[in-house]
């Protein structure tokens, strides 16, 4: 996920270990584990910034899985932790990014209504994404649906390609960023009011 809307994706891993009884074997090891959060650098690869990304970070808990999306409907991805016999982890993202970003619900009309296998790409200025819509996530996890897409600096984009399971290609030119739209197969794209 993209969790600054730099429009380059994180990396968030859940830890726990699956033995409750690790230190008897090993006890350098425990069985609840810090989660980590790695920064997408570019063309650097990826920093671990856990230790800088608030107090969620230093929880440690025996995770087993994460549901992503937009929780609180701000434009930037939250996360959602399960973990095992423990309680859940919601980790709000409250990161002051002057970035930009756009999210596409999308409904089909000729497959299924879920519109899982949609395939979007998004062509800013500044660069370019593809994202599926898929029905899998993480274990005991299910992310939202909704396609995320940070775009940096860029308030508009050029381009917006949606790849349809049924064949449809579909394109729009010109959308303004900073806004949650639905796609309606062969209907075009409308803005939903957060």
């Amino acid at each position: 996920m993209d969790l600054d809307n730099d429009g380059y994706l994180d990396l968030f891993i859940v830890n726990g270990h699956i033995d409750d009884n690790i230190r008897l074997v090993r006890p350098s090891m425990t069985y609840d584990q810090p989660n980590q959060l790695f920064k997408n650098s570019k063309d650097k690869g990826f920093k671990g910034v856990s230790s800088q990304s608030g107090s969620g970070l230093d929880l440690e808990m025996v995770s087993r899985g994460a549901a992503l999306g937009d929780y609180d409907n701000d434009g930037d991805i939250d996360i959602l932790v399960t973990n095992s016999s423990q309680s859940l982890n919601l980790l709000r993202n409250d990161t002051n990014s002057q970035n930009h970003w756009l999210v596409f619900e999308v409904v089909g009309m000729r497959g299924n209504l879920d519109g899982i296998g949609v395939r979007i790409k998004v062509v800013t200025s500044e660069h370019s994404q593809i994202r599926e819509v898929k029905s899998g996530g993480s274990y005991p996890s299910h992310s939202d649906m909704r396609l995320h897409f940070g775009l940096g600096h860029s308030t508009v984009v050029d381009l917006v390609e949606i790849r349809w399971p049924s064949g449809l290609i579909e394109h729009f030119k010109g959308i303004n960023a900073d806004q949650f739209l639905r796609v309606i197969e062969g209907k075009g794209l409308s803005r939903i009011p957060n």
